[in-house]
């Protein structure tokens, strides 16, 4: 065999191997999640709407801002993207775009996964959010490692649903 050949071989099994661990983390991640009802499906997927508020930043003052998402559910994953931001007295400003990835354990509560949209930033973190009875409002934590602040930081968040995909 020569070097070109060789170097194809493997090649391709390291692509095998990468589209191999790709769907065995897909599948186990679906794993810790449950199904949900269509009822439950239906109340999910939209658009949500509300605010965030959260310490310990600067001066260890609070931080209110606004944010969206767009949520929908496939199988027993949710996954969604969308905005945040807000302004901070007269020092910065700023809106970020983030995407989410995550399911439901207990059937109310939506833990999602984010991570900045733009990859050159260090910003991603986690959110626990409860689902209300009525399906129109998620409510609860967020913990991450924010980029504007450079810390671990948390918030609490407040969203209602605006409308459906």
């Amino acid at each position: 065999m020569d070097l070109v050949t060789i170097i194809t071989c493997v090649s391709v099994a390291i692509t095998l191997l990468s589209i191999g661990v790709a769907v065995f983390q897909i599948l186990d991640s679906k794993k810790e999640f449950i199904s949900l009802s269509r009822g439950r499906q239906s109340a999910i997927n939209g658009k949500w709407t509300g605010t965030f508020r959260q310490d310990n930043l600067v001066n260890e003052k609070e931080l209110v801002g606004t944010m969206m998402i767009n949520l929908k559910t496939k199988g027993k994953l949710v996954k969604g993207f969308g905005e945040y931001g807000g302004k901070y007295g007269d020092q910065f400003s700023y809106r970020e775009n983030i995407l989410l990835k995550g399911g439901f354990k207990h059937d109310r509560f939506l833990v999602l996964d984010y991570y900045n949209k733009n990859d050159q930033k260090t910003h991603f973190g986690h959110y626990i959010l409860e689902l209300s009875s009525e399906g129109d409002q998620l409510k609860g934590k967020l913990i991450a490692y924010g980029n504007k602040s450079e810390a671990v930081i948390a918030a609490d968040i407040l969203l209602r649903k605006e409308s459906v995909n």
